[in-house]
């Protein structure tokens, strides 16, 4: 995968929620309901990036960072 600034900023903000890179890995290759049972690596690599932030961002600004776990 090639580390653009979109997956930056969705690297860094998935792991100031699980406060560990080696979950915040396993997020982005685990199915996610959230995403049609698809991985959130999957989407990013496909051009679909946005939609991961914006579920994230979501989950923040709602403060249900619990969300995205």
């Amino acid at each position: 995968m090639k580390l653009d600034n979109q997956l930056v900023e969705i690297i860094v903000k998935v792991n100031s929620i699980l406060n560990d890179y080696d979950k915040t890995r396993a997020w982005l290759t685990t199915k996610n309901l959230n995403f049609g049972d698809i991985l959130p690596r999957a989407l990013i690599e496909r051009g679909q990036g946005h939609k991961v932030l914006e579920f994230i961002d979501d989950a923040l600004f709602e403060n249900k960072p619990e969300a995205i776990v």
